[in-house]
């Protein structure tokens, strides 16, 4: 599964890339909120399936969801 590690990579650069480029900025945040809610979303499967993790895999789990809900507040707000 080495392409995982590759399309998590490029989104970090589009996500980065949109920071520097005001035209990327919106691919940015769907790229953002893509990566980082589906991530999120996948832990909450594994929790529902396997059990409770352990300590650390709570914590990215916590932060992949700030990350991706701040990302989907920042699209709303430039969409607005």
């Amino acid at each position: 599964m080495k392409w995982a590690g590759t399309s998590t990579a490029v989104g970090g650069i589009i996500i980065l890339l949109g920071i520097l480029i005001t035209d990327l900025m919106l691919a940015s945040f769907v790229v953002a909120i893509v990566i980082f809610l589906g991530h999120a979303l996948g832990r909450l499967v594994s929790l529902g399936l396997d059990g409770k993790p352990n300590k650390q895999l709570v914590q990215g789990l916590i932060s992949e969801l700030v990350l991706g809900v701040a990302n989907a507040f920042c699209l709303v707000s430039i969409l607005i």
